[in-house]
């Protein structure tokens, strides 16, 4: 297993400054590790992950496309954490299954079911760098360690600092 895969940035920031919104079909014009279909070969279908999303979050209110699903959960007493899920309809294959959860109160049922359900399906975990990881609890800490958004939460001052230096690459 490579350690990272190559994520095209700028590339992506070209294509959303050219997008036109009415052509969403529009494809990127370069291969990364975001334009490669992963799910070409999977045994599981969106119905699958539908069914496990609908059990730890709800659906986002902005989730009303016919290619897609997204979940959301937040509130003062859990933490900060959603869900999305592009697939299709007719075939039930997926196109992209994407997660961002909230650490800072440990390990909670939502993130402790997905890593669960990665491993259980022999899915391996990407951060938005390329990194790739198994979907081990440790291991997602270790790569959370070194994220901006743990050195943001972990010191504000010193982050800001460091991003208007230029020593923190924007992720």
């Amino acid at each position: 297993m490579p350690e990272r895969l190559h994520i095209d940035h700028e590339g992506w920031e070209k294509y959303f400054e050219q997008l036109d919104l009415d052509k969403l079909e529009d494809s990127p014009d370069f291969e990364d590790a975001l334009t490669y279909d992963w799910w070409e070969n999977a045994k599981i279908g969106a119905d699958i992950i539908i069914q496990v999303m609908n059990n730890i979050a709800k659906k986002a209110p902005w989730s009303n496309s016919d290619n897609g699903i997204s979940w959301k959960n937040e509130g003062d007493d859990i933490a900060d954490e959603d869900a999305s899920l592009g697939f299709d309809k007719q075939t039930n294959r997926i196109k992209e299954f994407s997660f961002r959860f909230d650490i800072r109160f440990g390990v909670n049922k939502f993130l402790k079911i997905l890593v669960d359900f990665c491993e259980q399906h022999d899915l391996l975990l990407m951060d938005t760098n390329g990194k790739l990881i198994e979907p081990k609890i440790e291991l997602i800490y270790q790569l959370v360690s070194t994220s901006n958004a743990h050195r943001f939460v972990s010191n504000p001052s010193q982050f800001f600092d460091d991003l208007n230096k230029g020593n923190i690459k924007i992720e």
